[in-house]
């Protein structure tokens, strides 16, 4: 009975075929399978609401039916189908859900799930789920089609293209993909490339309206309006609704506010919608037709007082005519209507954030959270609103748990990597952008951030590997070249990574750490004034940044202006605190010689008493100016947070054992002795404890400690001397002068080198 239903149908006897299937419901109304196949038949009659009944149905009667796995999962894909079909896409994610729980990698559960994700607005997870996809499946081009469309939501566009391009070389004749290849190519600047990309299709132009608008508005865009025009009306004389207001949208785009308008006053009247309002109100707004446009908005509510979609548009008119007041008051009275539309809290706290007034777009992130528990957007908000409000530990909490709650987000991860660059911590950052890569391995961002992450590793080759794909991706990203410049440079690739930069610097002529780069190089090439020019030009270019400071600081110190140096690093303080700016700082000081050169780290220090390597430049600064009580206290102060930290128990041994009395000198050889655990590879550290170990009579020890010292660090002058002097209390007196007469010979300054000179004159000749 179910196969003559489905010769019923095929002959366009949609109600004997109906006829058929409810003949054996009756006959059999324990069976699932009829509810099923009339289901599938109502999706054809578009009758979705019988159809999502009749597969809930039979879902129900194969829920207890052994072996019946399978058809429960093609039934449940069928219930996806019919709830998109009438935009129940909470719904349906909820329906996906439980699918992913019994088939979590089937390909076509991903896909139905993505479908859901996309009608709901969540891009992200639409991006995970058919990147999953195309994994197992590549080029599958329905899932290549969803992903290009989610990255294009999400302006994502190098992403869409990379995808799109794969798309149409496995598929020339693919109507749609080349379509949105050439959307996506606009939407990226690229004219002349969308036109490329629809040329295969424009010789059976006449029959598709759509991509004559398509191929109109890039004609337009890229200088031919003429021809365009001519395209566009050509597109739109079907009277095709999408057709049209996409037109008139590229129209707007391009600068054609009177031509947008036309077209759209003439649609018919039936053709209304929320866009065409939206798209007229901005055409009147830049033919400066202001009067007319607060009219058309203000018409929308007196027509619709009771819908809150109304309140939005109206609302945005006042927003894109500076009036955030009335946009407001807008808004609120569509959330009066609607407390649930997560459009308008989402334009309010956006609003409120925008003015200022951090705790109501607070308040509206938390309904928005409220409304949707883990919502992405409302967690990634109120993340931004806390680092906005200088919270950041607050701000890296939320995302975290934005991170958390959206598992394969590609932004929580990503947005993460860089706060914890900025806080020092490489290790997770490096962890955090390795997450992003493996959701979107082809997302130039993604790439980006990881080949940062991994130059902060001193990960070099593979951030060099990272950053040339990110460059093959997107080639007119600045800070992919930027990036890649940086690890060139740390390979020493220096003439290619001066390349690199003047690269950036054609994309982006104001990239500042292209041109700080550059003029560094200019700077240590001797041209001081060409890069001093540079520093000023960004100075105005960015008057609130510290780099160009700095730049203009460095330039400085290398032409040996440091009086003027000190000024310039100052005022770079003034805009940013950072640590390194502060080192800066402190040695143009010690340099020009002024006595109170610490008392910049002090300062800073108050303000961040965990920066432990700061700390440890202050110790030193108090060692060298005969402070050295103060010395041991800022290296205990260290210690206490870093119990592992060698500097200071290496320097804080030296100070200790060169303290009067053998009590001082056993503690300098026990802090000695902890650094070497640490660090039992390292030269100097070694050669501490060796030589403190001499001190106290240990010679064998030492004189076997010295020469791996020695061997470590070749070009040390201090260890060859200690292992000379090792060599003379150990009775070796040919080899110490062989090494004294060497190391005197070749080493003009080190600070053991008067005391070396003495024990040669003490140990006379053979």
């Amino acid at each position: 009975l179910i196969g003559i239903a489905s010769i019923r149908f095929n002959d366009g006897d949609t109600a004997g075929a109906e006829a058929a299937l409810l003949s054996v419901i009756e006959q059999r109304p324990e069976a699932h399978t009829p509810h099923a196949a009339l289901a599938r038949l109502k999706l054809i009659q578009a009758d979705y609401a019988a159809a999502e009944q009749s597969f809930m149905t039979a879902l129900e009667k194969a829920q207890d039916e052994p072996g019946a796995r399978l058809d429960r999962m093609t039934y449940m894909v069928g219930v996806i189908d019919a709830l998109l079909a009438q935009d129940k896409s909470g719904q349906a994610q909820d329906i996906a859900a439980e699918l992913l729980e019994i088939a979590p990698q089937h390909p076509l559960v991903l896909f139905q799930a993505a479908r859901a994700d996309f009608q709901a607005g969540e891009f992200d997870a639409v991006i995970v789920k058919t990147q999953q996809v195309l994994s197992v499946a590549p080029g599958n081009p329905r899932a290549t089609l969803l992903l290009a469309a989610a990255a294009m939501a999400k302006q994502e566009f190098a992403l869409a293209a990379m995808h799109l391009d794969d798309l149409v070389e496995r598929n020339p004749g693919d109507a749609q993909a080349r379509k949105l290849l050439a959307q996506t190519r606009m939407s990226m600047g690229n004219p002349d490339d969308a036109l490329a990309a629809l040329e295969p299709l424009l010789e059976n132009s006449d029959n598709d309206p759509s991509l004559m608008a398509l191929a109109g508005s890039a004609s337009i865009r890229s200088g031919n309006t003429q021809a365009g025009m001519q395209m566009l009306a050509r597109g739109v004389a079907g009277g095709d609704e999408e057709v049209t207001l996409e037109a008139a949208a590229n129209m707007l785009s391009a600068g054609q506010a009177a031509e947008a308008l036309q077209l759209l006053e003439e649609m018919p009247p039936e053709q209304s919608s929320d866009r065409r309002e939206v798209l007229t109100i901005m055409a009147l707004i830049r033919q400066g037709k202001v009067g007319a446009a607060r009219e058309r908005a203000e018409s929308v509510v007196r027509n619709r007082p009771d819908d809150s979609d109304a309140y939005r548009i109206t609302g945005g008119f006042y927003l894109a005519n500076a009036q955030p007041d009335e946009a407001r008051e807008q808004f609120e009275k569509g959330l009066a209507i609607d407390p649930a539309n997560q459009t308008l809290l989402l334009s309010l706290a956006q609003l409120e954030a925008r003015q200022g007034n951090m705790a109501a777009a607070e308040s509206r992130f938390e309904q928005l959270l409220e409304l949707t528990p883990g919502s992405l957007t409302a967690l990634v908000g109120l993340s931004r609103l806390a680092e906005s409000q200088g919270d950041v530990e607050k701000a890296v909490t939320l995302m975290e748990q934005a991170r958390s709650e959206n598992p394969g987000a590609v932004q929580p991860p990503l947005v993460l990597s860089g706060y914890y660059l900025r806080a020092g911590d490489k290790s997770r950052a490096l962890e955090r952008a390795t997450e992003a890569f493996e959701s979107a391995p082809n997302n130039p961002e993604t790439l980006i951030a990881l080949g940062y992450a991994r130059i902060e590793n001193d990960r070099y080759s593979e951030a060099l590997a990272n950053l040339e794909r990110a460059v093959q991706i997107a080639p007119k990203s600045a800070e992919a070249r930027y990036q890649l410049a940086r690890a060139q440079l740390k390979l020493n690739m220096n003439d290619t990574a001066i390349s690199s930069m003047r690269e950036t610097l054609e994309l982006d002529p104001d990239h500042l750490g292209a041109n700080v780069a550059v003029s560094r190089v200019e700077g240590l090439r001797g041209n001081y004034q060409q890069a001093l020019d540079n520093a000023q030009r960004l100075k105005q270019v960015s008057p609130r940044r510290a780099e160009p400071f700095v730049l203009e600081g460095d330039i400085l110190m290398m032409r040996g202006d440091l009086d003027d140096a000190v000024s310039a690093y100052d005022t770079a303080a003034e805009f940013s605190a950072a640590g390194a700016i502060t080192l800066k700082r402190f040695d143009a000081r010690r340099r020009a010689g002024h006595a109170d050169s610490h008392v910049v780290l002090e300062e800073y220090l108050e303000g961040d008493p965990g920066d432990s390597a700061t700390r440890v430049v202050l110790a030193r600064a108090y060692h060298t100016n005969g402070m050295p009580d103060k010395a041991v206290a800022e290296y205990e102060k260290v210690l206490e947070e870093e119990p592992g930290n060698v500097v200071a128990l290496n320097n804080l041994a030296w100070l200790y054992a060169d303290s009067d009395g053998e009590e001082n000198l056993q503690r300098g050889v026990e802090m000695a002795s902890r650094a070497f655990e640490y660090a039992p590879d390292n030269g100097a550290v070694m050669d501490t404890y060796a030589w403190l170990r001499l001190r106290q009579g240990n010679v064998n020890e030492a004189e076997r400690m010295l020469r791996e010292a020695a061997r470590i660090s070749p070009n040390s002058p201090d260890i060859r001397y200690h292992l000379a002097v090792a060599l003379h209390r150990g009775g070796e007196q040919r080899e110490a002068r062989r090494i004294l007469d060497r190391l005197l010979r070749d080493s003009d300054e080190f600070d053991s080198r008067e005391e070396a000179r003495r024990l040669r004159e003490e140990l006379g000749d053979d």
